[in-house]
Order: structure tokens, then C-alpha cells, then sequence
């Protein structure tokens, strides 16, 4: 007799012995014969243990811890087509959390062992949906690390809606100042009607990124990336009636980004350094706006175990969609710090300057930028917590409206919070209250928005 076969019977053996000791000798029950096939596979004996899950399946053919039993014993035999087959079956068949959460773990199994990862991530998310205990959940979220960190193409998506009182940017006062002091009310030169005004309704973005990794290395990393947003608002029955020509599709905003980067790392990767050339489109209004290429390059470095550096530094060429003929060209650099603070809170801090050079003297200007940001470690009071500030400068040496140039002021706060207990397959809501204010000497550019917004980010 084969070795293991006899292994096999003495498995047999082994749980005929239980039961004589708990019930019927002559009989081994449902309960008994699942013991003996997950020990058969654990043995390496998948296809005596597709024997016995068979007679488990004569019995009840919706028997989904059996289901579960045959995929696996189907994944080590190499018969991946049909052991996705039982996993889906045993998943259907599913009554309990447990159960749910076995089919889901043996299913993504075999979907990634054929190469089908981006499927296999789904369903380990879905298995940590059903996680029956949190160690349950980790085993979940360490296999869809392993199976995301194997899979070359990475999909992304991003939905956001809010309120806003000014979707446009429009002006905050129908009446302003000239330079000359002369006070321009509606309608005169210069003065802010219609669409020009703040509107108020509803602001919406959905994207969606793919990014195909190329090349990998302990040293150096290559990525290939699309990325499309559409951000479009709603108008409020006020903001019609301001505005009554304007459409809501006048203001919406499209982009299409194609980005190469390459990445390489220090020995330990502790320092970082990043380059990455794009090209792309904008759209307003459904219209061709800009084309741009731009490049940027990163470097991330630790000055302590609790403290990292960050700097970067990009130039763009804008183009004329509809000329073709270079319209402006934008210089940006930056330097930060992100800190780890002794509760585990972070916190950083970012300062940031950029030139505007264009054959419109109009269109040129420099800006300057500060940038903090906090995040709690803990949840608070289930909730993860956040909140980012920016100030910024922008001064145009030449404007239409006044002698002097224009010069603008901004200040913008937003305060996040992450609704863990809303978790849906890793999935869980983001609710942010944000506030702007934008001071200029032009009266025509102040501005102000307040909003609540509601968005959709991923746990891991």
C-alpha cells in the first residue's frame, strides 16, 4: 500500500477512534469527515481528500465548509479553473461570517495563482468584510498586502460630493473699487454680474488612476500611470437665479494626466529619490483649455527615526489647446518636514514658491505657500481625525484693473474625519469641513467658500 494511503487511513483511523469514544463507532458524521479532509490536505493528501469532501457533497451539495475543503484540495492538485469554481460555490452557499470569510480567502487563492490579482484583491477585501475576529481580519489585510505588492497594474478610484457657497470662485461683492477710487457698481467695467459672482450649489469629482509597474528592484522602481479626474458642480435654484444664462457644465473641469516615474532607493530605503515626466490635458467648460509637459523630481530623506525631509522642484510648459503656441511656463519647488510626535501623532509642515513667466504679462506672477497638516494616531471617539492648513500669496506685477499689480492673500482650513466604523470592505467615508478666504486689492478677486464635503478613501 502506498505510504500515503496508509497516512491517510491512519488519519481515518485516528477520527474513527474519536468518534467511538463520543458516539456511533460504525459511522463517522459530517463534522468527523470535515476533520479528516482538512487534515488529509494539511498532509498533502489532496486527492484522498477530494474522496471524502465528495461524499460530504453527496449529502448536502450546499455543504460550503466542504465547498471550501475541494478548493483547496482542487489548488493543490494545480486545478485552479475549478477550484475558483467550488469557492464561488462555497461563498453562494455561505451562512455565516465564517463561512463567507473561508470562501472568500480560498477564492482570492485561486484567482491570484492565476494571475488574476486585481480580482483577488476584491474578494480579499471582501474577506476581510466577513473577518469573523480581528485576527482574522489581519490575516485578510496581510494576504492583500502580499497580493497588491505582486500586481504590477494598480487601480484606483475617487468620488467626493459637497456643499459649497461658491462653486465658481466667483466674487464675493457685485460692487468693488478701482484703483482710482471710483466705486464701480453692476454691470460697469470691471463690475461682477452673472456668472462672475460666487454661486452657490453643489461640487462633485470622480477620478480613476491606473499605474503599471515596469520595473522592480531592491534599488529602483519604474511606473507607468493614467490618471482621469472630472470634477462638475450642481447649481442651487439662487445661484440660477443670479446667474440665469449659466450652465453647470460651464464650470466643470476635466484633466487627463499620463505620467512616467522612476523611483531609487538607498540601501535600506531611507532615502528616496523620485523624477517623473507628464503630459497632459485640461478641459473647462467642455472645451479644450491646456495642454502641459512638466517634470518634477522628489527626494525623501530621514533626519531622525521620527523626522523625514521632503523637497521637490517641477517646471511645466502650458500650451494653447486651441493655438498650440506656449501660453506659460510654471518653476515650483518645495521643502518639508513630517514629524512623529511621542503619541504617535504626525505632523508636518511644507513651504513652497513658484514663478509664472508668459509671453501675457498679465498671466505672470510669483507665489509663495505654507502648508501644516496633523493627524491623530488614535481614533477619536471612532473617528480618525485630521485637519490641514494653507496660506498662501499670489502677486501679479501687471493687472488690468490697477496701476499697482494685483496681490492676493489666501487662507484655507480643512478638518477631516475618517469614519472607520462605517468600514465596508476596507472602504469607509471621509466627511471634511473646509472654509476659504481669498483677500485681494482687486475687489473683483475676493472670495469665499464653506462647504462639507463627503468622500471615499481606502483603510489599506
Amino acid at each position: 500500500m502506498p505510504v500515503r494511503r496508509i497516512l491517510a487511513l491512519g488519519l481515518a483511523v485516528l477520527v474513527a477512534a474519536s468518534s467511538l469514544a463520543a458516539a456511533d463507532p460504525m459511522v463517522l458524521d459530517a463534522r468527523a469527515m470535515r476533520q479528516l479532509a482538512s487534515k488529509a490536505i494539511d498532509a498533502g493528501f489532496a486527492q484522498d481528500a477530494l474522496e471524502i469532501v465528495a461524499q460530504l457533497l453527496a449529502r448536502d451539495p450546499a455543504d460550503s465548509t466542504a465547498l471550501i475543503l475541494k478548493s483547496q484540495a482542487l489548488r493543490i492538485l494545480g486545478q485552479l479553473p475549478e477550484a475558483e469554481a467550488a469557492a464561488r460555490a462555497a461563498f453562494a452557499a455561505a451562512e455565516t461570517d465564517n463561512g463567507r470569510y473561508g470562501a472568500a480567502m480560498v477564492l482570492a487563492q485561486a484567482l491570484s495563482l492565476q494571475d488574476r490579482r486585481i480580482e483577488a484583491q476584491l474578494w480579499l477585501r471582501r474577506a476581510a468584510e466577513e473577518a469573523p475576529s480581528a485576527k482574522a481580519l489581519s490575516i485578510a489585510r496581510r494576504d492583500f498586502d502580499l497580493v497588491r505588492a505582486n500586481t504590477p497594474l494598480k487601480l484606483s478610484f475617487a468620488m467626493s460630493m459637497s456643499p459649497s457657497s461658491n462653486v465658481n470662485n466667483g466674487a464675493r461683492d457685485p460692487v468693488f473699487e478701482l484703483p482710482s477710487g471710483y466705486i464701480c457698481p453692476t454691470g460697469c467695467l470691471g463690475g461682477a454680474t452673472g456668472a462672475a459672482l460666487a454661486l452657490s450649489g453643489f461640487e462633485g469629482a470622480v477620478g480613476m488612476a491606473a499605474q503599471l509597474r515596469w520595473h522592480d528592484s531592491q534599488t529602483a522602481q519604474g511606473l507607468l500611470a493614467a490618471t482621469v479626474n472630472h470634477g462638475f458642480v450642481i447649481l442651487s435654484e439662487a445661484a440660477q437665479a443670479t446667474a440665469p444664462t449659466a450652465r453647470a457644465s460651464d464650470f466643470a473641469l476635466t484633466s487627463l494626466d499620463l505620467a512616467v516615474t522612476e523611483k531609487r532607493y538607498e540601501a535600506r530605503h531611507d532615502t528616496i529619490y523620485d523624477g517623473s515626466v507628464n503630459l497632459g490635458r485640461v478641459w473647462y467648460g467642455g472645451a479644450a483649455l491646456t495642454d502641459y509637459a512638466a517634470g518634477k523630481v522628489e527626494v525623501s530623506a530621514p533626519l531622525s527615526e521620527t523626522i523625514t525631509l521632503r523637497t521637490s522642484l517641477s517646471h511645466q510648459w502650458q500650451f494653447s489647446a486651441e493655438s498650440g503656441s506656449l501660453s506659460a511656463r510654471l518653476s515650483d519647488g518645495s521643502l518639508g518636514l513630517d514629524a512623529g510626535l511621542p503619541g504617535g501623532d504626525r505632523i508636518g509642515a511644507e513651504v513652497g514658491f513658484g514663478v509664472t513667466t508668459a509671453p501675457d504679462a498679465f498671466a505672470e506672477n510669483e507665489r509663495w505657500s505654507l502648508q501644516l497638516s496633523w493627524q491623530a494616531h488614535q481614533p477619536v471617539l471612532g473617528m480618525g481625525l485630521s485637519a490641514l492648513a494653507q496660506f498662501e500669496t499670489l502677486d501679479y506685477p501687471e493687472s488690468f484693473y490697477a496701476f499697482e499689480g494685483r496681490h492676493d492673500r489666501a487662507a484655507n482650513l480643512s478638518v477631516s474625519a475618517q469614519l472607520d466604523k462605517l468600514d465596508y470592505m476596507g472602504f469607509v467615508p471621509v466627511i471634511s469641513l473646509e472654509a476659504g478666504r481669498n483677500w485681494s486689492n482687486i475687489g473683483l478677486y475676493d472670495s469665499e467658500t464653506f462647504g462639507l464635503g463627503l468622500s471615499v478613501t481606502s483603510k489599506f
